[in-house]
């Protein structure tokens, strides 16, 4: 029974399409990103604030949470002074306000120092907050996948008091949403930018084999280029490929062919579906959906009416509450785009 949960808690961790966490196990499955490592490290031991930009599912949780683990092998177990890094998840804060008092939180929570008398109700409030705490010892808030208008309001119009108090940042941010983030004046809070890029076709590979197991190398190059070298469409491969490499041929062919509709598409709806996928659906009236693309609920109804045209999304209808039931978008796998194709060839004949 323990030997199959083992298996069962391996099998996740390397199929999940989940971040990496900081811990061993995890950090054994991390692949490349050598240098961006280094240049973040250098940037945080001049005491730089640094903002990694990276498109959805390039893996930017995953390479602060290794950062983590790596300076923690480094720390003096004696050293009673604050964690160099403090990570701080900001998905779904849509202000300045709610991200200092995310940060605020997770630094009391560590220091196991709640305010007696409730957090301050203002920006200003929470700032001097953290600036006393902070005096306690060195810190490095790591700010997780900001959104880009609360982000922009944060280092932005708040710049200067956050200038004023001996705090340090690492901020991770989608590709998409850097632009409004980075609108002047926060572009200069900034010192130092680490994009990151593609994963290299060996590092794709690696990141496939210690999933996939022995495998041909072919395949794994074809399953690499189906990647993209994006992290998260790699694990997307490997779910799918599940251990049978007697269906590869038709599954690589289903993704090409996705990929060019897709590109056929237009912009608009590749966009789009990228987005969908690193939300894992959502309905046309999701706001975390239209404050990703910046779009009105009417635009979103269109594009997503295109894709679903072209097959390359599934509906479903889900009740939540009062109301009428929305309807869910969710992006069509490559196994599932060949089996629409099949069945339309079908039809055709």
């Amino acid at each position: 029974m323990l030997t199959l949960l083992t298996e069962s808690i391996v099998s996740y961790m390397t199929l999940s399409g989940r971040p990496l966490l900081d811990t061993r196990p995890d950090n054994e499955l991390f692949v490349d990103r050598a240098d961006e490592l280094g240049r973040i490290r250098a940037a945080l031991d001049q005491g730089l604030n640094c903002l990694v930009v990276g498109e959805r599912g390039s893996g930017k949780t995953s390479l602060v949470r290794a950062l983590m683990f790596q300076a923690r092998q480094h720390e003096d177990p004696e050293d009673l002074g604050l964690p160099r890094l403090l990570y701080v998840r900001s998905a779904g804060a849509l202000s300045a306000t709610e991200l200092l008092g995310r940060a605020a939180g997770a630094l009391a929570g560590y220091q196991g120092d709640p305010p007696a008398g409730g957090w301050p109700g203002t920006a200003a409030g929470l700032i001097a907050e953290l600036g006393e705490r902070a005096q306690r010892g060195p810190v490095v808030m790591i700010l997780d996948d900001a959104a880009a208008d609360a982000g922009n309001a944060l280092f932005g119009a708040l710049r200067d008091e956050l200038w004023s108090i001996d705090l340090r940042w690492l901020v991770t941010v989608a590709t998409a949403d850097s632009g409004t983030l980075l609108r002047p004046p926060a572009d200069a809070f900034f010192e130092v930018q680490v994009e990151l890029e593609p994963l290299s076709v060996d590092a794709a590979k690696e990141i496939l084999r210690l999933r996939m197991g022995s495998v041909d190398d072919r395949l794994l190059e074809e399953a690499a280029a189906i990647g993209g070298g994006n992290p998260r469409r790699l694990l997307d491969v490997v779910r799918e490929f599940d251990g049978d490499s007697s269906e590869w041929s038709e599954f690589a062919t289903a993704a090409q062919q996705r990929q060019q509709a897709l590109i056929q598409a237009g912009r608009s709806a590749h966009m789009l579906a990228v987005e969908l996928e690193a939300l894992g659906g959502a309905s046309a009236s999701d706001d975390r959906l239209l404050s990703r693309m910046g779009w009105t609920r009417a635009r979103a109804v269109q594009v997503l009416g295109e894709l679903e045209k072209a097959g390359l999304v599934t509906t479903s209808s889900v009740k939540a509450g009062q109301g009428r039931p929305k309807k869910i978008y969710k992006v069509v796998s490559p196994a599932q785009f060949g089996q629409r194709q099949l069945h339309a060839t079908g039809r055709a004949v």
